[in-house]
């Protein structure tokens, strides 16, 4: 609620409401949380440069750049937020505003001019499923679309439709004229919230005071949530790994600590797999003589092995698997690469790996199995895998490969079969 106005993005998949909107430390960038849990989105890079200056509009207004804003369903990487992000930014500056609810979609420029966006139809359509399990006083709503796209009907669903050309058109609904000036900011506080009792000032203080110290010894712990939490780990590691002074260092420590937290524990991981054998080679291309069963961690049998399947799952749904299977066909490590390494195949609760082999594994062969599990999945360069992938279990190399991705939050598991 901001001053009595509840702002609501409009999104394909249904409205996002705006939970709430709290200054943080400048040091930090901008991020767009969901619904209150430590989880930065994919569009909060977008959401900080949007804030700050010289190319974001929201500090001009405000007089500061940085911010959390909590809401209540994840939105894309575009740009359609923006208005109701604008809108919901000046909300928080009023002394007072009307009880509404709006309903907004549009990009905003640095004129402030709203520009057209792409999916109306089909937000308008999640909109009305809102609606119906949402008791919102039509005459306590709107609905803002940007002028620029057609065929905008004047109601939906008992709401008036707005279109409009700039900010300025949407904010003459909730009043413009008393927007509280930045210097004024701190009088009043700062988040989104529902009218309560005051606090007195000895206690302000001291909310005050600890406050600035978590800003003090947080900073920069927004901004390498943000690359957690969008799976930029290579990204997050050369972040902690390089503090500039002793507080640095400090800061660092206290976040890896935090991370080794979020790291899945116990019995996150589960594994199960087949074995495809045949009597020989040209008789794996026969399905009807072929013979599966559960794969060990050995095989030998003279029989020849056609194909093998291994599959990692979790339980809890805010976990993420992937991982690489790699095929040594001579012994693990014996070549410069593996003659096959796989992504797998991604499954609701895990991943898939099937190697159907082109030539079959002789006595000495091994299939490695590698999975990282965390709270994402990780994006970009990987270059542990190398090491994991290829070393033993008992190497230096393995060992500080598993450590340099554990750090970070993730949890490493290893599956070795092996052809004797």
């Amino acid at each position: 609620m901001l001053s009595g106005v509840t702002v609501h993005i409009l999104t394909t998949t249904g409205p996002a409401t705006i939970q709430r909107i709290r200054e943080e430390d400048s040091n930090v960038a901008s991020v767009i949380c969901l619904d209150g849990r430590a989880e930065a989105l994919p569009v909060s890079p977008a959401y900080d440069a949007f804030v700050r200056k010289p190319i974001g509009i929201v500090e001009k207004l405000t007089g500061h750049d940085a911010y959390r804003m909590d809401i209540s369903a994840r939105v894309d990487e575009g740009r359609s937020w923006q208005l109701a992000a604008y809108i919901a930014h000046v909300a928080l500056l009023k002394a007072t505003a009307p009880d509404l609810h709006i309903f907004a979609t549009g990009e905003v420029d640095d004129a402030l001019s709203v520009r057209a966006v792409a999916h109306i139809a089909e937000k308008l359509q999640a909109l009305s499923i809102f609606l119906e399990t949402n008791d919102i006083p039509r005459d306590q709503a709107v609905i803002f679309i940007p002028a620029a796209n057609e065929n905008i009907l004047l109601n939906h669903d008992g709401i008036t439709v707005h279109a409009v050309t700039a900010v300025s058109d949407a904010l003459q609904v909730i009043g413009p004229d008393d927007v509280i000036q930045p210097s004024e900011k701190l009088s009043r506080n700062n988040e989104i919230q529902t009218s309560g009792r005051g606090v007195g000032w000895a206690k302000w203080a001291v909310l005050l005071s600890i406050i600035g110290l978590l800003f003090w010894f947080g900073a920069n712990f927004a901004r390498w949530q943000a690359l957690s939490d969008q799976g930029r780990a290579f990204e997050l590691e050369e972040a902690i790994n390089n503090p500039s002074n002793v507080v640095a260092s400090l800061r660092s420590s206290v976040f890896r600590k935090w991370l080794s937290f979020r790291k899945p524990v116990d019995d996150y991981l589960k594994f199960d797999g087949t074995i495809s054998i045949a009597a020989n080679v040209g008789a794996c291309m026969t399905p009807e003589v072929v013979s599966r069963g559960p794969i060990t961690e050995t095989f030998k049998s003279h029989a020849t092995v056609c194909e093998i399947e291994m599959s990692a799952y979790v339980a809890d749904p805010s976990l993420k698997v992937v991982g690489r299977m790699a095929y040594w066909p001579t012994g693990l490590g014996a070549s410069e690469r593996a003659m096959r390494t796989m992504r797998g195949h991604n499954k609701p609760t895990g991943r898939t790996w099937n190697l159907a082999f082109m030539e079959v594994p002789e006595p000495g062969a091994v299939v490695r199995l590698i999975t990282i599990t965390g709270r994402s999945v990780i994006q970009g360069p990987q270059p542990w895998f190398q090491d994991l992938l290829r070393a033993t279990l008992e190497s230096p190399a393995f060992t500080a490969a598993r450590q340099r991705i554990e750090m970070l939050g993730y949890s490493v598991a290893v599956k070795d079969w092996h052809r004797k």
